[in-house]
């Protein structure tokens, strides 16, 4: 598979978006050759300085990115045309057709180049269709990071308007309705999740769960509230099931968002017990209560210094040492101490952590930051850093170009 590079003004930029991203627009009669370019160094000098003073373009330049099969690129000759870099692939125009159906997935738009001239778009759709294509862009990436299998979405998948796997019929085995009734009698976390596996889900949803990466239950967990949270609070506690409820606020081994009811926390519990990561059977079990001890004794000793017993005390009572408490947080680092006891109770290695926590610590961070936090906790490998960037590539640099149109448009 070979990369290469377009660079384009706005006219082109409608017609490939109306082909979803997937053909270029065939040429004009003077235009015998279709030249794309072997490098984004060359799109970029292209873009920025001759679209930008195009009017035909709208005086926007656009660099685009894409992917063509070696069979397809060998088929033509390349042509410098200037200095070193400057390396164009020569189509006849009469083969774009068979070209553009050699491309492999999208046409990626990665960079935009506003000229002095431009007033506005002159197709307001432009930014939603972009839009669609960030949204796209960051659901490959992240499916991607979540799955241990190290999945890639094809983009078929997005035509299909498909979410059958977070439907609660795709989760569920046996009738709901019998099984809520069964439900309804669990008092626990633990005999809540051993019904979930036992019981009620189905093998394909356990093999879903068992495949993910823990980037999902610590940081994406929030987007389970319509998928596997949802099924569980029908499933538990509608009805109401008090003593359950109880049971997930006491519940010790669980770091997670709880939820309306407790969900996240009996979701967490079975996430955990499919991966191996539950913190009773944890190799780093010993370590993880030498600092739960230690921050714990730590809120004891802090309240009990000011007449307060930890859990007994009113809102009134713990809102004026509130600053307090946040500076001697900070000062002891309890914090990082529980972020450690964290994720050692997903086997992260002593490593990781260090590198996670050096990055948390970063007061103003960047997306690159939020990223390089997110490549810990999927456990990504050197060999798998090639895709990854590949993919974050195309999210970040789509993201960047709609931010960028988008602030012109409301300076406008």
């Amino acid at each position: 598979m070979k990369t290469l590079y377009r660079p384009i003004g706005e006219k082109q930029l409608i017609l490939i978006a109306e082909s979803g991203f997937k053909k270029f627009p065939q040429r004009l009669e003077w235009q015998p050759i279709f030249y794309p370019v072997l490098n984004e160094h060359y799109a970029v000098e292209i873009a920025s300085r001759w679209n930008t003073k195009d009017e035909f373009g709208n005086y926007l330049g656009f660099v685009t990115e894409f992917d063509i099969t070696d069979e397809e690129f060998n088929k033509y000759k390349i042509q410098n045309v200037g200095a070193s870099h400057h390396n164009e692939l020569w189509v006849p125009a009469e083969k774009l057709t068979e070209f553009n159906d050699a491309i492999a997935g999208k046409i990626k738009i990665i960079k935009v180049f506003i000229g002095e001239k431009f007033t506005q778009l002159t197709n307001k759709n432009i930014l939603g269709l972009l839009d669609d294509e960030v949204s796209i862009h960051k659901s490959r990436l992240y499916h991607f990071l979540e799955t241990k299998s190290r999945k890639i979405l094809p983009y078929s998948y997005f035509n299909q308007n498909s979410d059958e796997e977070d439907r609660s019929e795709s989760i569920v085995k046996g009738d709901f309705e019998l099984l809520r009734d069964k439900a309804s009698k669990i008092n626990s976390v633990d005999e809540a999740v051993d019904f979930l596996i036992k019981e009620c889900l189905t093998e394909k949803y356990i093999q879903k769960i068992q495949d993910e990466t823990p980037l999902k239950p610590i940081k994406r967990s929030i987007n389970n509230h319509f998928g596997i949270n949802m099924f569980l609070r029908n499933l538990f506690f509608y009805p109401k099931n008090e003593t359950l409820q109880q049971s997930t606020r006491e519940y010790t081994y669980a770091d997670a968002h709880r939820g309306e009811h407790g969900e996240g926390i009996i979701g967490n519990v079975l996430w955990r017990r499919l991966n191996n990561c539950e913190v009773s059977n944890s190799p780093n079990k010993s370590t993880i209560e030498a600092l739960s001890k230690k921050v714990n004794d730590f809120h004891k000793h802090f309240f009990a210094d000011r007449g307060l017993i930890v859990g007994k005390m009113t809102f009134d009572e713990l809102e004026p040492i509130l600053e307090e408490l946040r500076e001697a947080r900070k000062n002891n680092k309890i914090e990082e101490t529980e972020k450690r006891i964290e994720l050692l109770s997903y086997n992260f290695t002593e490593k990781q952590i260090d590198r996670y926590i050096a990055i948390s610590k970063i007061e103003e961070k960047s997306l690159e930051d939020y990223f390089e936090e997110e490549l810990v906790l999927s456990n990504i490998t050197d060999k798998e850093m090639p895709i990854t960037l590949k993919l974050k590539s195309a999210y970040f640099n789509t993201s960047e170009v709609v931010e960028k149109l988008q602030l012109h448009e409301q300076k406008d």
